[in-house]
This record gives structure tokens, sequence and C-alpha cells, in this order.
């Protein structure tokens, strides 16, 4: 009896850390596990693909953010020496926050920008984008007179309007 016990114990044990071991293989698959309907543009893009349904977060943020004025008038003096690069990820939530942001600032300023977007890797094989030397998204390259004059990346410091002209006026 003591032998058929000590069977069932050790058959439950063994059950329990099968059943422990598919958990914790589980677990980060459903935390990691990605949308279907994840939109991910790669590639020179146009700034009519984020007026798409699939961007309604986007012109969302868009439409709630007002640049200030006063800065606003700074950059427009720049308008023709100015353009901009910007790498970005669809799937980034950085790009999802800033982007926006600056799409404002553009439009009221007149600024010309280029759009390449990256896939999760951040690699663009249907553009070239190692001109660029980014590793993170996105990646808003300042090109003044033709020449770089700065970058903000990722994230900005005080507000993309505020850190433009930062950059502009250096």
């Amino acid at each position: 009896m003591e032998k058929q016990n000590i069977l069932s114990l050790f058959s439950f044990i063994s059950f329990m850390m099968r059943y422990f071991c598919c958990l914790i293989l589980l677990i980060p698959m459903s935390i990691f596990a990605q949308p279907t309907d994840e939109v991910i543009l790669i590639g020179k893009l146009d700034k009519t693909v984020f007026d798409q349904s699939w961007a309604t977060e986007w012109k969302e943020a868009q439409n709630a953010y007002k640049p200030d004025s006063t800065i606003i008038e700074k950059l427009k003096v720049f308008t023709d020496k100015l353009s901009f690069v910007i790498v970005l990820g669809t799937w980034c939530s950085d790009s999802r926050d800033l982007l926006p942001q600056f799409f404002n600032v553009a439009k009221a300023c007149g600024f010309r920008y280029e759009l390449i977007g990256v896939d999760r890797e951040k690699k663009c094989p249907l553009e070239d984008c190692s001109n660029w030397d980014y590793t993170l998204v996105p990646t808003i390259v300042v090109m003044k007179d033709g020449k770089e004059a700065g970058r903000i990346v990722e994230t900005v410091k005080v507000s993309i309007e505020n850190d433009l002209i930062r950059i502009i006026e250096n």
C-alpha cells in the first residue's frame, strides 16, 4: 500500500512539473503576442498613409496636440533651409506619440520631410536606410542647408517644437 502511495505521489509530482513547465512556456508567448490586425509599414511612406482607418490613434493624437505658437513663429524663419528624414515604426509607441506632434509642427511651418518605415527589427528591406545610422525609432534627422544639424531620437526633452528650435539655433 505504501509503495502504491509513493507511486501515486510520484505520478502527481511528475504531472504537476509538466503542467508547470507548459505554463512557464505559454506565459511569455501570451505576453509578447502581437495583435493580428497590427499594421507595419516598411519603406518610403507618404504622409497620407496616416489618414487611413488603421491610424485613428495617430489622427487623434495629432488633433489633440497644439504646438507653442511662439516657437512656431521662430521655426518658420528656417522653413526654406530645413528638411527632415524620419525613420519610424508604425508598430512603435514612441513613433505613435511623437510623430503626430511633428506632423502638426511641420504643417504649421511648411516643413518638407521624408518618412521611412521599418519593421520590428528596425530594418527596411524595401528602402536603403543605412545612410541614416539609426538604432532607435523614431529618429528625426534635422537637415539644415543640406547637412545634418541634429537629431531627435525616440523622445523629446521638452517638446517637439522646442527641441527643434534648440537644434536649429545651435
